[in-house]
């Protein structure tokens, strides 16, 4: 039970780094000129293009309801997994 659990949270830390990494690549690593109200766009599409149904919405709420910290993190040029390390997702 214990190996499928550590499956699942590996699976899930792998994910939100995709993610991640999907945002700042389309954005080409300059956030700059983008809105929170962009990057909230740019995470939704991405959790629903990696994950399938509760996983799709839970990384959407995630999104939501930490979206000042991700857009900052973002903005000063963090990386994927330095972020989902604040999220304490990884």
């Amino acid at each position: 039970m214990l190996v499928f659990i550590a499956v699942i949270a590996l699976a899930s830390a792998a994910s939100v780094s995709v993610i991640l990494n999907d945002v700042r690549g389309d954005f080409n690593y300059n956030f700059t000129n983008v809105s929170p109200a962009q990057v909230l766009a740019k995470i939704d599409y991405e959790c629903s293009m990696n994950l399938a149904g509760p996983a799709n919405m839970h990384c959407q709420q995630i999104a939501s309801d930490n979206l000042p910290l991700i857009y900052n993190l973002l903005r000063a040029g963090k990386g994927a997994y330095y972020i989902c390390q604040q999220l304490q997702l990884c």
